[in-house]
């Protein structure tokens, strides 16, 4: 690698105030080298307020337009690599918190090691160690069963464990909330595909350094919380996020997969079922809240 030196891209939108607490708790990290924030086109005075972080270390900018979480970390990452020739690149969601010790450690791994992406131990809001650190890629028969709530249900009560004898893990897949590349692997493989707007990211941009002979790690000495901020689901309801992920599901089978005609049209007849499914139980929740509120009266 060249200049050892690690930019961090945070992608923020309509969230200025958990955006502004990561940015604070970062900033005097001696480990990293520039902080880039990109506002993805917030409806509210995000960007405005963010302004108020720049400086010679953390850069606020904005996107042209909202194309979600690939098009605006790749905002993020052009301008960390064209700006500052970055060669480590972390992507960070507003609502992560981790330590300069986290930083450094996956800092001198990448610089010491074959793997072009590593990620900490993730732990939840209770700081204990998430039931997903890590995932396989999935198959078609994972994005299938995950069209039906029972095999939903059952695949969340999934653990993944952490092997801690091992140093790094190899894994297939790392959550989105932390991750961080070679910007040589990164720009490889075309950074994020940007064709869609939200989630299977993580599995897409996996899939594509794996094909490159490129290998994926969780690095079982060093940890982040992620505080699942509600961003997301604040505004977008959940039938509306249930359609994009079966959207990616099936952009990744189809584009990555490969699956066949048969499979594509099975996959689109099991998606068409959650949507139903997801609609009534939607509309069940909604009776049971009403009828809880007529109960307090």
């Amino acid at each position: 690698m060249g200049n050892n030196k690690l930019a961090v891209i945070v992608l923020n939108y309509n969230d200025y105030t958990t955006t502004n607490y990561l940015i604070h708790s970062i900033k005097d990290y001696s480990a990293i080298d520039r902080i880039v924030v990109v506002d993805n086109c917030s409806t509210n005075d995000s960007y405005e307020r963010l302004l108020n972080n720049q400086s010679n270390k953390c850069h606020v900018i904005k996107s042209d337009r909202n194309g979600g979480y690939a098009y605006g970390n790749n905002v993020g990452i052009r301008y960390a690599i064209d700006s500052f020739d970055s060669d480590m690149i972390v992507i960070a969601n507003p609502d992560v918190l981790f330590t300069n010790e986290t930083v450094e450690e996956i800092k001198y791994l990448l610089q010491t090691t074959p793997y072009a992406l590593l990620a900490p131990v993730m732990n939840d809001i209770n700081g204990n160690i998430s039931n997903a650190p890590y995932w396989d890629l999935p198959n078609y028969q994972f994005d299938l069963g995950m069209c039906f709530s029972v095999y939903r249900k059952r695949n969340s009560k999934k653990i993944r464990k952490v092997n801690f004898s091992q140093k790094i893990m190899d894994v297939d897949v790392l959550p989105g909330s932390f991750l961080a590349f070679k910007r040589d692997a990164l720009e490889q493989v075309g950074l994020f595909d940007q064709t869609l707007f939200l989630y299977c990211e993580e599995r897409i941009i996996s899939f594509r350094l794996k094909k490159q002979g490129y290998k994926c790690g969780l690095v079982t000495d060093v940890y982040y919380d992620h505080m699942h901020s509600v961003t997301t689901k604040k505004y977008l309801k959940e039938l509306q996020i249930n359609k994009l992920m079966m959207k990616a599901r099936y952009y990744f089978e189809v584009e990555y997969n490969k699956i066949g005609a048969f499979k594509r049209a099975a996959l689109k007849v099991a998606m068409g079922y959650s949507t139903i499914e997801m609609t009534i139980l939607a509309l069940i929740k909604q009776m049971c809240g009403r009828r809880r509120k007529i109960g307090q009266f």
